[in-house]
């Protein structure tokens, strides 16, 4: 029998952790010991943040290490990270150490900003909710996916591939395990998370099922 597909979405709640970094030694340090949902906030959550605005890198991280650190390098460096490449919130947070790591080497001197050019560290606390919206098959799905917003995509996109601990989203789960079309699922996994706005992404989405409605 198949499973029906349920649509969640979630609100977010930023909470300051009490932690900042006035120089790059503090900020490494720091990343050493933040919660695991202020690594998701700065590197996972900030992509779809930064679509609205008009920074150049598309994680806070990097973006506090070229303005206000003057780090031209080491923030394309962290730019360069795709967190999404990763299974869990703790290989992001060892891929950035290991770039802190090899930048500051034995340095003992680090520029200091000013106390308002801090990076505050912050954290994303979520509440999930039901939409009471369900799909017994692709039509249903597809005629559903239309209708909900950018946090339900967020939700089962982004959050499931760390929350499932398999690098799959729901949407693809879904549709290979209970439709049994793996070309689809397949198509919806290699939609590059990381550079698309996730309106773009849900459209792609869209765009994707069409083809076998």
């Amino acid at each position: 029998m198949k499973k029906k597909f349920d649509f969640y979405t979630e609100y977010h709640l930023v909470k300051f952790t009490g932690i900042r970094a006035n120089n790059i030694n503090e900020f490494r340090e720091a990343i050493k010991i933040v919660p695991g949902a202020s690594i998701f906030y700065h590197m996972h959550h900030s992509h779809f943040r930064r679509h609205q605005t008009t920074v150049n890198f598309l994680n806070d991280c990097a973006q506090w290490l070229k303005d206000d650190m003057n780090e031209r390098k080491l923030s394309e460096k962290i730019a360069n990270i795709n967190p999404f490449n990763f299974p869990t919130v703790r290989d992001t947070r060892a891929e950035i150490l290991k770039i802190l790591n090899d930048a500051i080497g034995t340095t003992e001197h680090f520029y200091t900003a000013a106390p308002e050019k801090a990076f505050l560290f912050c954290e994303l606390q979520s509440f999930v909710f039901s939409l009471e919206l369900s799909a017994k098959n692709l039509k249903e799905f597809y005629v559903n996916l239309q209708k909900v917003g950018m946090n339900c995509i967020f939700y089962h996109l982004i959050e499931a591939r760390l929350k499932n601990k398999n690098m799959d989203n729901d949407f693809s789960y879904w549709i290979e395990n209970s439709l049994y079309n793996r070309e689809l699922a397949e198509s919806i996994r290699k939609i590059p998370l990381s550079c698309l706005t996730i309106w773009n992404i849900k459209k792609k989405i869209l765009n994707n099922i069409e083809q076998y409605l």
